[in-house]
């Protein structure tokens, strides 16, 4: 074989593992840019696993924004479209915060929960001008919604309090079906609690009463006894 045509395949060779190379970083730097941004906008970040599944979050920060008020849409003044909440605070009775929805969004009440962008419908119609509970991260003017729960005038089971770990339905889901859980807790109001092996308080909303019983029977073999207490 001719030497001069070896050597010019051997850097044809070389030059197309150089590409690939820079273009399997400059993806790793993509990805892992996304992660540090979603932990930065308060978002809940998952990592992939070496089988290519998602793995469970590895960042879940705590609700910084509770709020009981109304939601609007297309009023005066607010981005076409999108869902605002009309809140409350002593001296100041009009205040409004911008609505942002992630894969971590829950939004509920008293029927059931859903991931808020999983909705059959669009869910800005299905809770405008609603009386609502918000939890959530600020984003500067707008809050990145953990939980949207729709409350009755006389309602006094959700408190807005600061503080929580909120993951979506699937989410918890995957801690239960992990193992790594050491206890879980339902309420009426479709409230779960599950308090990881590591230390960490997780809550979120079932779908539906007794989905959380469901699974934990499901995955007792798998996982071993998990207490659970219902209200």
């Amino acid at each position: 074989m001719d030497t001069s045509k070896t050597s010019h395949l051997a850097i044809k060779l070389i030059i197309a593992l150089v590409v690939l190379a820079v273009v399997g970083m400059t993806i790793g730097f993509i990805i892992l840019e996304e992660r540090e941004k979603k932990i930065e906008e308060g978002g809940v970040v998952s990592v992939v696993d070496d089988g290519g599944k998602e793995a469970l979050p590895s960042e879940i920060l705590p609700v910084d924004f509770a709020k009981i008020g109304y939601t609007t849409l297309n009023n005066s003044g607010q981005k076409n479209g999108v869902l605002y909440l009309i809140y409350e605070e002593p001296g100041a009775p009009a205040l409004s915060k911008e609505l942002k929805f992630d894969y971590e969004s829950i939004c509920g009440s008293e029927s059931g929960s859903e991931q808020c962008i999983a909705l059959n419908i669009p869910f800005v119609d299905v809770f405008k001008e609603k009386r609502v509970l918000i939890k959530g991260i600020k984003l500067g003017d707008a809050v990145l919604v953990r939980l949207l729960r729709v409350v009755g005038d006389l309602d006094g089971n959700f408190a807005p309090t600061l503080g929580e770990l909120i993951v979506s339905w699937p989410t918890a889901l995957r801690f239960i079906e992990n193992c790594d859980v050491g206890s879980l807790s339902q309420k009426h109001n479709l409230e779960v609690g599950l308090l990881l092996k590591d230390g960490r308080k997780i809550a979120t909303l079932e779908p539906t009463i007794d989905t959380v019983i469901s699974v934990h029977d499901r995955v007792s073999d798998k996982c071993g006894s998990v207490p659970i207490a219902t209200e």
